[in-house]
């Protein structure tokens, strides 16, 4: 996984959500107070489904 710095991802922006849109690539972000990663939805919803599955519970949304 990338990671950058809040400054970083605002001067790239755009290549940083076009990457994580088109499924290349997962993003994470430093933050003050942590890390917000971002990722393409399909990778979201794979992800959902998974620990849907794990703790044997339906998806939500």
């Amino acid at each position: 996984m990338n990671e950058i710095s809040f400054e970083q991802f605002k001067q790239n922006a755009e290549s940083v959500m076009r990457g994580a849109a088109s499924g290349d690539r997962f993003t994470a972000v430093r933050m003050d107070s942590g890390k917000a990663v971002i990722i393409s939805e399909d990778e979201w919803n794979i992800l959902r489904e998974g620990f849907a599955h794990l703790v044997g519970g339906k998806i939500l949304k």
